[in-house]
């Protein structure tokens, strides 16, 4: 992961996904318009270096282009149940330091989060992770996003799913898991940074500044100007902390509030 910056500023951008145990790293990257040999020149170093390792690690790499982006796209199996399922994740946008500066404490934070909890019980998934390349330094004076998308690298997200008949303690304590262990330890490796509002914790702990940053006073006083009696709620979303849900699904505003 640490390569990703380079690689970015070569052209690339994509995906990868990480399993194990034993541990195995996919990369699907993208180039568009690229030069003739530019892309075989970016990745060269990477795969040299694995090759140097291969005593300890196997790889396999291969290169094809295509005329039409659409053809890309049939590449991939995407398709998807509609109807969702029962999962727990977690995620933050690291920035290029946290996989460059010190990329043992990256390679600890990794195998940390891929490791599966010993409580688990029979019907949990092991730990998924995916990273989307992402890197926008252009300021962007509009948006209500985190600033924490134009200083970061990679998406990282970490899920785990479980059967339909799993006890639901169970399923609660999977899920306090995911955001006070997984969770933190991302948040350790990156703590300035964010996570992506829709693909974050539902439980993100301090999610005022994890979503939204510093853009997060400003949308506080859009709020309060166009919906001043918080008519428009919804669960983490910019003005719900001055309202709190009871058990019956009722709201109550908050004495601060």
């Amino acid at each position: 992961m640490s390569d990703l910056p380079r690689l970015k500023t070569a052209g690339l951008s994509g995906y990868i996904s990480l399993s194990g145990p034993p541990f195995s790293l996919t990369n699907a990257g993208f180039a568009y318009n690229a030069k003739n040999g530019s892309i075989e020149a970016a990745v060269a170093p990477l795969l040299s270096w694995l090759d140097e390792h291969n005593s300890t690690v196997t790889s396999s790499s291969t290169l094809m282009f295509k005329q039409r982006w659409i053809d890309v796209y049939h590449m991939f199996n995407l398709t998807q149940a509609a109807g969702g399922g029962n999962s727990a994740f977690s995620s933050r946008l690291l920035p290029v330091s946290s996989v460059t500066n010190n990329t043992a404490a990256l390679a600890e934070t990794l195998a940390k989060v891929a490791e599966r909890d010993p409580a688990d019980q029979p019907g949990v998934s092991n730990p998924a992770i995916s990273g989307t390349w992402t890197l926008g330094p252009i300021p962007d004076e509009a948006s209500s996003l985190s600033s924490a998308w134009r200083d970061a690298i990679v998406h990282l997200r970490i899920a785990k799913s479980w059967d339909g008949d799993l006890d639901a303690a169970e399923a609660e304590r999977v899920t306090d898991y995911m955001t006070n262990n997984t969770g933190y330890a991302l948040r350790q490796l990156a703590p300035d940074a964010g996570a992506y509002f829709n693909e974050a914790d539902p439980n993100e702990p301090n999610w005022q500044y994890s979503y939204f940053g510093e853009n997060y006073a400003k949308l506080r006083a859009i709020k309060a100007k166009y919906d001043p009696e918080g008519l428009q709620w919804c669960d983490r979303c910019v003005g719900s902390e001055e309202w709190i849900e009871g058990e019956k699904g009722q709201f109550c505003k908050t004495e601060w509030a």
